[in-house]
């Protein structure tokens, strides 16, 4: 016999507890009819939810069955949506062989044991951040809000304590968003060109400016628009109304469905999501050309405050960089402007042609202009300047309702027309939200869902369901 590194010793199958033996008896069929509800069974839940899952998922897991009397020890709301809701005529059953004490003390302890667990939020929510829709998963959108205000609200007060002043603010990208994988779409397109066509990935274009910064080319500019723009969420949450041009962020959601002939690829995302353009500009253009783009909005690498000034002007060279790239490629594009500070906003600027008819800028990571006055007077002073400087026809800004609250403050003071674009997390809760009211359209059934979810609708942790 060969010789192992470790000696592990498993128990044997025939050395387990009778009760074991029983608990891992063949799952069965059975008639819903036959079976009865636990009397006096103590738990409360919302069958309504456990008959979401069941329409959702199927029936992932046995009810538990006394064999001598036909009680439902484990599993009674699974029974009453399948018999109740759902009108089921079998259910997947596990029959254990156990006298009435022994049913009693496991109908407690299923009940229990549940109560006796907690949550860790921050883990929770993460595995809620990789569904794309919460239907079937016993949270509503609402009661996924709340715990991302608990998440975030932790994690704002650490980072406050950990952060050295004034260096962890960002005006660039991320937003705060943790976004599903692109799972189908830009991605699966080729990146071979027709015929002996191909792109250079080093290319340097001659510029004027002292730091080499790329001029954007003014007839490679998106023209202003005169139709309604929407951010595209996903195909779930999003619709194509056949007129409507889309905001899509690079990396988050589904593209099946998005009209490419009126989309728009943006990068407003985590740096990490599209640094792969920088590294391989030829394959990301050619994806572009093959996809068939209305356009892009230039990349938006970070202006971190704290950063060392190199470092902002090499995220504003390689904006401008790949933003001309795209245009020498064939595709029109919109200047992104980025700024953490009066030198990065100057920077930004660079490039970009006087009278541009559409620039955009996000404004979703403010969180220290929602709490600093002289933060939020100073990033609106520098939207004022952004505007006198470029004097575009249109500013395309991207973000949340505080975000556009602080630019609706000063709007009479710049001449551009304003477009406010929900970002993609607000479109989809949105959505979300008018769903759910569909769904939990009384107080009541709210109620009973926020007590399935383990959260109530004041966000106080319940435990257990």
């Amino acid at each position: 016999m060969a010789k192992h590194k470790f000696n592990i010793d498993l128990e044997p199958m025939s050395d387990m507890p009778e009760a074991q033996h029983t608990l891992m008896s063949q799952i069965k069929k059975a008639k819903v009819g036959d079976l009865l509800y636990y009397p006096g069974n103590a738990r409360r839940g919302n069958i309504e939810a456990v008959a979401e899952s069941l329409t959702y998922h199927g029936q992932f897991k046995p009810i538990v069955v006394q064999k001598s009397t036909n009680y439902v020890l484990a599993g009674n709301h699974t029974l009453r949506a399948a018999s109740e809701i759902l009108n089921w005529k079998t259910i997947n059953v596990v029959y254990v062989d156990v006298d009435d004490d022994q049913a009693r003390r496991i109908v407690l302890a299923d009940n229990r044991t549940s109560d006796l667990g907690d949550y860790d939020y921050d883990a929770l929510y993460q595995i809620l951040a990789d569904v794309p829709d919460p239907i079937g998963t016993g949270y509503t959108q609402d009661i996924i809000d709340q715990i991302n205000e608990v998440v975030t609200s932790t994690v704002e007060a650490t980072n406050e304590l950990l952060a050295e002043p004034e260096s962890r603010d960002e005006a660039g990208s991320d937003g705060g968003e943790e976004d599903e994988e692109d799972e189908e779409g830009f991605d699966d397109f080729s990146d071979q060109l027709d015929g002996l066509q191909s792109l250079k990935p080093d290319v340097v274009f001659q510029t004027e400016n002292e730091w080499g910064i790329p001029y954007l080319l003014p007839d490679m500019l998106m023209e202003a628009f005169d139709t309604k723009i929407d951010t595209w969420s996903g195909p779930t949450s999003s619709e194509d109304d056949g007129e409507s041009y889309y905001i899509y962020a690079y990396g988050t959601d589904s593209t099946r469905g998005m009209p490419w002939d009126r989309t728009l690829l943006c990068f407003y995302t985590s740096d990490s999501r599209f640094e792969n353009w920088w590294a391989d500009p030829a394959k990301y253009t050619s994806k572009m050309i093959n996809a068939g783009i209305a356009g892009a909005i230039t990349h938006d690498f970070s202006m971190f405050g704290g950063y060392p000034s190199v470092l902002h002007l090499f995220n504003a060279y390689r904006s401008k960089w790949l933003g001309r790239y795209m245009q020498e490629a064939g595709i029109k594009v919109i200047p992104n402007i980025t700024h953490f500070d009066e030198q990065t906003l100057a920077m930004s600027c660079i490039g970009v042609p006087k009278g541009a008819p559409v620039i955009a800028r996000q404004m979703q990571t403010i969180e220290r202009a929602k709490q600093d006055n002289e933060e939020r007077k100073l990033r609106q002073d520098m939207f004022i300047e952004m505007d006198y400087a470029i004097q575009p026809q249109q500013i395309l800004v991207y973000g949340n309702e505080p975000g556009f609250e602080m630019v609706r403050e000063i709007q009479d003071s710049v001449s551009a027309e304003i477009i406010f674009v929900e970002n993609r997390s607000i479109r989809r809760s949105r959505w979300q939200k008018e769903r759910d009211s569909q769904i939990y359209s009384d107080p009541k059934s709210r109620k009973q869902a926020a007590r399935v979810t383990g959260v109530s609708q004041t966000g106080v942790a319940m435990r257990g369901h």
